[in-house]
C-alpha cells in the first residue's frame, strides 16, 4: 500500500489500484477498435426519407434489442435461483454460498443501474449525432454486458478485476456524451471524429470514467457537504449521550 496525501492506494489484493489503470487501457483500446470499424457519416435524422432513417438506425436497433435480451436473461437467472432451490427442487440451496443468489441478482441490477445512462445516450447520439458509430459502440456495449458476470463466476466476490469489464461501458457512454455535447454546442463533431479516430475514444473514456469517479461535476461538492453535515450530526448525538 502507498499513502498519497489523504488516500491509501493498495497495490495488491482484491482492490489493487493497478487494475483501475488496466481497465482504463482496455476501455480505450476496445472503444477505439469499435469506433474505427465504421466511418462517421452523421445523424440518422439527416439520412433522408423515413425508410432511410430506419435503415441508418438498423445496427442501433439490433444493439438495443440484444441489450433487452441480455437483461431478461439476467432476470431469468435470478428467477432460477428461487425456483431451482424451491418448488422445482433441482438444486440443494445448502450447497451454495450465502452470496450465490445475491451475486446473480447483481447481473441484472448492475445492467439496470447503467441503463438510465446508456439507453438515452445511445439513441440521442444515433439520431442526432452519428448513427454509424452509435451502432458499433452499441454492439460493443452489449458484449460488455454479456461478460459482466465473469468475475463473480471466477472469484465469487466483488474485486477491482471488474474494472477490466465495467470501464468499457463507461467509455462507450462517455463517447456518446462527448458527441452529444459537441453537437449540442454547435461543433462539427463528424469532421472531428473522422480526423481523430483515436482521440475521440480516449476523450470518451476520460468523460465516462471520470464523471463517475472522482466525479467531475457535482459529486465531490455534495459528497463533501453531506459528509460534513453528517459528521456534525454524529458529534451532536455523541455529545447528547
Amino acid at each position: 500500500m502507498v499513502r498519497v496525501g489523504c488516500i491509501t492506494l493498495p497495490f495488491s489484493g482484491d482492490f489493487n489500484t493497478l487494475l483501475i489503470f488496466s481497465g482504463f487501457a482496455i476501455a480505450i483500446i476496445s472503444v477505439s477498435l469499435a469506433f474505427n470499424m465504421v466511418t462517421p457519416k452523421g445523424p440518422a435524422i439527416a439520412a433522408g426519407s423515413p425508410e432511410k432513417i430506419v435503415d441508418a438506425l438498423g445496427t442501433t436497433m439490433i444493439a438495443q434489442a440484444v441489450w433487452c435480451i441480455i437483461y431478461y436473461n439476467y432476470v431469468g437467472a435470478s428467477v432460477l435461483c428461487v425456483f431451482t432451490t424451491g418448488p422445482w427442487e433441482m438444486l440443494d440451496g445448502k450447497k451454495q454460498t450465502e452470496k450465490w443468489s445475491a451475486q446473480i441478482g447483481r447481473f441484472s441490477a448492475n445492467q439496470f443501474e447503467q441503463s438510465v445512462v446508456f439507453i438515452p445516450c445511445l439513441w440521442m447520439y444515433a439520431v442526432l449525432v452519428d448513427s454509424e458509430t452509435a451502432g458499433a459502440l452499441g454492439v460493443l456495449y452489449c458484449i460488455q454486458r454479456a461478460i459482466y458476470p465473469l468475475v463473480y463466476v471466477i472469484q465469487g466476490r466483488f474485486t477491482f478485476w471488474f474494472e477490466n469489464i465495467t470501464q468499457m461501458g463507461y467509455a462507450v457512454n462517455g463517447t456518446f456524451m462527448l458527441g452529444c455535447l459537441m453537437r449540442g454546442f454547435g461543433y462539427d463533431y463528424i469532421t472531428f471524429a473522422q480526423q481523430n479516430g483515436i482521440l475521440v475514444p480516449v476523450l470518451g473514456a476520460v468523460i465516462g470514467v471520470f464523471t463517475l469517479l472522482p466525479g467531475v461535476g457535482v459529486t465531490l461538492p455534495w459528497f463533501g457537504l453531506h459528509t460534513y453535515a453528517d459528521s456534525t450530526r454524529k458529534q451532536a448525538e455523541t455529545a447528547a449521550e
